[in-house]
Parts: structure tokens; C-alpha cells; sequence
């Protein structure tokens, strides 16, 4: 219809007062065409007159025609404010308008009515918008914008209702406050120290939030550099899964100096404690923070390393910056407390090895000392240095045979350098290391493998290292240590005769191969 589109515009575009009466007759009308056309002639107008009756007939704007008016929100926001006074009438559309195009900048008179309104009705709406704008400064922030538009100034203003909770008793607000901050806000800081008289108060509210920002900002305290007691508790506190995501991702993949005291105070958080068991579920990046949180938490050494040996199987790469910091964390165990996993792994069989924990970690750090990274290999190494020759030739003495095998079998796998240790004790200068090296010799049954360092000590060395290489000796197969032994059964009356002529026997007795021309021990002069 040209003729009613050349009336609104002229409506639109006359400077006649008198328009706009008539352009707020047409939005009471009920002709959704007549309205609309209303609306598009007030919104080009941009006077007093169009600015107050916008705001006055704001409930029958469309949600199209109210984000209209959001680009020019500097313009309306004084109509809007006039309307912030009076009954809940004039008072609620007030408000929403606010929320809608977030005017920050009537955040007093907002948190005012939130606090003081005249009716419950209008105090719950006004902490609702405060709220709405509080979310989207707030997720502004936190997502990296700097010195986003009013947030310092409605930070400050929402701390001051904060502190004044006694009086106004209106959760909303204390919770708006939470949800516009970051850990750089100096408000928020001194708010939530112990002696502050609200920290209480705010730590409740971030133990008990369920919205995902609350729980982010709460997870984020553990990047500060002065945790204190009181948030720490609510860190500790929280038992949630949403929880646990928004911990693991502050903790992240590299933790800050910061981060890393803080898990020193904090120890292991519940929600972490909850993780353990199924943290092959996580995420690359989780599993890696959790082993971060384990390990500088003062975790269970054994818990630490079983989360670093899986995060290594599951995940590859991004985990091994977390694996070696828990390595290099871990304090070498005594040999003693791997020997029954060890027994399992000793074994060689997967099954039983699987069904035993510590075997099962053990066979997987000795699977570490092959890793492609040479770093894994190294730390991993030096976990494993109780096993390693030079720290078990000492406690051989200590062990009985059957220990000893079962210790040398996983020293083998453990330690390349082995042997070469043992050959050069056995060369020694004190008599007990020359002793402990010959106990090693059966351990890592190497006995036909050291032959001539053995035919060293059976004709040169102390008596007594000749008669506990006789006694190593009778578990040899090959002919250069059986030689040895009938070479020994020869000697004048000793110790080291007689311990010979006793593994002589042993070794025919089991059967083990002798020169084919002796086939009694009888003809080995042993009388």
C-alpha cells in the first residue's frame, strides 16, 4: 500500500512533535503491520519523544524489534533510566530492557533495586539483570579480551553489595558478582581473603555453583599465586565431574610455578581422587594434568607412576612432558619393595603379571627403558636404580638363593651393564665385593658366561672366594666351569675341595653333561 508506507515515512521524518502520538497510537493498535511500521519510523526519528515512548511501550516490542535498538543502546539507555522508578509496572519492562541490551552503565540503580526495590517482584528481576550482564562481562574476560567496556566499575559496584549481604540477603547478587570476576580483579582478591568477612560467604557460593563460569573461576584458583586457606578448602571440597574438567584444565599441560605450589598445598582434591580408576577415560590433556596433580599432590609413588605408565600407553607424545616430571619426582624404592613383583615378572607370563599391580608397573617401566624417547629411557632408569647391579651387589649377601635369582632375572632386564659390573667386582680389591659379585653370578646366571673371570678366582683368589665360586659353580652347564670344579675336587683338604666335590655331585645329579669319559664321580678322585 503506497500510500500508508509514504505516511509512515513521513511520520518518520517530520519534525511535528505530533508524530510520535501517533506513531504510539499505531503500536497499541494490534495491527502487527501497523506496529512494525511504528516501530521502523520511532527507530529513525532518534528524538526525546521517540526515545521515551520506545521505552514505554517496550513489552509489545518483538525480540527482533528490541535487538534493534541494541546498537543504539548509548542513546536509549537515558529513557530506559527514567522508567528504573515507581510501581513494578514501569519498573519490570525497565529492567528487561536493561538485560536485553546489557546496560552496564545504570548498574547502580540496577544493584539498588536488586538490594532495596519496593516489591519482591522487582528486587528478584533487577538481580536477574544484574546477573545477565554480570555472565556476559564475566565470559568476555575469561575468554582473553582486556579492559572489556564498565567491568572494573562492575566488579567494584557488585563487591559493595557483596559486603552488604546481611543487609539485602539477596544471593543473586553475590553470585553476579563471582560471575563477572577473574583472579586479576584486586576486588575479588581481597574479598576472598580469610579476614575479609565475606570470603565465607563467596566460598560457599564456589562450592555450591552449578553454572559452568562459577565452577571455571573456582577450578582457576589454583593458578593463583596466593591460594589461601579458605579456597583451597572449596578446591579440595568439590566432588563433581564438571568439576574435576574445569581442575584438570587450569592445571593443564604446563603447569605455571604458581599452579605447581598450589598443588603442593592442595595435595589430591577429591575430584581427583575420583578420576584415578578411570583415567583412561580423560582426555589427552587431562591425563597429563592428572599426573601433575599426583605427583606434586604427594601422591602414592606407585599411584603416580601406574597414571604415568597408562597416560604413556593411551596417549603417546602429549603426555611425556607429565610422565618425565613424575619420574623424575619419584624416589628410588629399596630393592626389597619390588621383589614380589618382580617373582610375577620374573615369570614371564602376561597373565599372572597382569593380575599383580606392581608387577604389572614394573613390567611397564622396564618396557619405558626402550622408549624412543631417550628421556623416558633415562628417567625411567633411574626409578629402576635399586635394580640396577652396582645397588644390588651389596644386598646380595642379605637374600636367600631363591630371592637372589628372582632380583637377578628383572636386574637383567633392568640394567644392560650388568654383567660387565659383575666381571669387574670379581676383580675387586676387597674380598666381601669380590663375594657379593659371585652371589651375583648365580643371580643373573652368568655363570658359564664368566668362566674366566671365575678361573681367576678359583687359582688366585682367598679361600673362602674359592669356595663360594665351588658353590656357584654347581649350577653351571658348560665344560670350562666343570673342568674348574674337577680341577678344585684335586686340591688339598679345604673348604673350597670339599664345596667343589659337593657341586661335582649336584651337577651329576642333575643331569648336567659331563667329558665322556667320566662317568662316575668315583673316577674323579675324589677320595
Amino acid at each position: 500500500m503506497p500510500g500508508l508506507s509514504l505516511t509512515y515515512e513521513f511520520l518518520a521524518e517530520t519534525a511535528n512533535a505530533a508524530a510520535v502520538d501517533v506513531l504510539a497510537s499505531a503500536l497499541r493498535s494490534g495491527d502487527p503491520d501497523a506496529h512494525r511500521r511504528a516501530v521502523d519510523a520511532l527507530l529513525r526519528r532518534r528524538c526525546e519523544r521517540s526515545g521515551r515512548c520506545l521505552a514505554m511501550h517496550w513489552p509489545s516490542l518483538t525480540p527482533e524489534q528490541q535487538e534493534r535498538l541494541v546498537p543504539h543502546a548509548k542513546w536509549f539507555r537515558t529513557f530506559v533510566a527514567e522508567r528504573l522508578s515507581g510501581d513494578a509496572d514501569v519498573v519490570l519492562p525497565a529492567l528487561r530492557a536493561c538485560k536485553t541490551l546489557q546496560l552496564v552503565d545504570l548498574t547502580d540503580t540496577i544493584a539498588r533495586l536488586a538490594e532495596n526495590g519496593k516489591s519482591h517482584a522487582i528486587r528478584h528481576a533487577a538481580a536477574d539483570t544484574i546477573r545477565s550482564i554480570a555472565q556476559q562481562l564475566g565470559d568476555a574476560a575469561r575468554s582473553g579480551q582486556v579492559n572489556v567496556l564498565g567491568r572494573s566499575a562492575f566488579v567494584t559496584r557488585l563487591a559493595a553489595s557483596a559486603r552488604r549481604f546481611s543487609m539485602h540477603r539477596n544471593h543473586t547478587l553475590v553470585e553476579a558478582f563471582l560471575l563477572a570476576s577473574t583472579w586479576s580483579d584486586s576486588e575479588l582478591r581481597r574479598c576472598m581473603k580469610d579476614d575479609s568477612g565475606i570470603a565465607e560467604l563467596l566460598t560457599d557460593c564456589l562450592v555450591k555453583a552449578t553454572d559452568r563460569s562459577l565452577i571455571d573461576l573456582l577450578a582457576a584458583g589454583v593458578r593463583r599465586r596466593d591460594l589461601g586457606d579458605v579456597l583451597a578448602g572449596a578446591i579440595q571440597d568439590r566432588t563433581d565431574e564438571t568439576f574435576q574438567s574445569s581442575f584438570l584444565t587450569s592445571v593443564g599441560t604446563d603447569p605455571t610455578p604458581n599452579t605447581i605450589n598450589n598443588l603442593k598445598q592442595l595435595g589430591i582434591p577429591r575430584c581427583c581422587r575420583q578420576a584415578f580408576g578411570e583415567s583412561d577415560q580423560l582426555s589427552d590433556s587431562h591425563q597429563a594434568a592428572l599426573i601433575y596433580v599426583w605427583s606434586y599432590g604427594n601422591g602414592d609413588w606407585e599411584d603416580t607412576l601406574t597414571l604415568a605408565c597408562g597416560a604413556l600407553q593411551h596417549c603417546g607424545e602429549s603426555v611425556i612432558p607429565a610422565v618425565l616430571s613424575a619420574l623424575k619426582r619419584t624416589e628410588p624404592q629399596p630393592a626389597e619393595s619390588w621383589l614380589e613383583a618382580a617373582k610375577h615378572v620374573s615369570s614371564d607370563d602376561p597373565a599372572q603379571i597382569q593380575q599383580h599391580r606392581k608387577a604389572r608397573l614394573l613390567m611397564n617401566l622396564i618396557e619405558m627403558l626402550d622408549h624412543p624417547d631417550p628421556r623416558i629411557g633415562e628417567a625411567a632408569r633411574e626409578v629402576l636404580r635399586p635394580l640396577h647391579a652396582a645397588a644390588m651387589l651389596p644386598v646380595m649377601n642379605t637374600l636367600g638363593q631363591r630371592s637372589r635369582r628372582i632380583l637377578g632375572r628383572v636386574v637383567m632386564m633392568v640394567d644392560n651393564q650388568a654383567i660387565q659390573h659383575v666381571s669387574d667386582s670379581l676383580r675387586h680389591p676387597v674380598l666381601q665385593n669380590r663375594l657379593d659379585a659371585l652371589l651375583a653370578v648365580d643371580a643373573f646366571a652368568a655363570i658359564d658366561l664368566l668362566s674366566d673371570s671365575m678361573k681367576h678366582i678359583v687359582r688366585n683368589d682367598h679361600q673362602e672366594a674359592r669356595r663360594v665360586a665351588a658353590e656357584v659353580m654347581a649350577d653351571g652347564t658348560g665344560e670350562e666351569t666343570l673342568n674348574l670344579l674337577i680341577e678344585m675336587a684335586d686340591l688339598p683338604e679345604s673348604s673350597a675341595r670339599d664345596a667343589a666335590r659337593r657341586s661335582l655331585e649336584k651337577r651329576q645329579e642333575s643331569d648336567t653333561e659331563f667329558p665322556a669319559n667320566v662317568s662316575d664321580l668315583s673316577e674323579l678322585n675324589l677320595n
